[in-house]
């Protein structure tokens, strides 16, 4: 759950504007992936659907707990 979270976080952090240009293959899809595992070492990288998906479902009180 936590890595779900920080992956909204991180799209949020970083500007993207959708879930789709996070999504998209390439080389700048890559670059965020290889960031994303340089910051949080310990966590693996989702679709942003599943992410959409699960953020649409927390509570605030969920969100404080993870």
């Amino acid at each position: 759950m936590g890595n779900l979270l920080m992956e909204g976080i991180f799209m949020f952090l970083m500007k993207m504007g959708s879930r789709n240009a996070m999504n998209n293959g390439g080389t700048f899809s890559d670059f965020m992936k290889e960031n994303f595992s340089r910051l949080f070492p310990n966590m693996k990288w989702a679709h942003f659907d599943s992410v959409d998906e699960v953020l649409r479902k927390l509570t605030m009180e969920d969100m404080e707990q993870v």
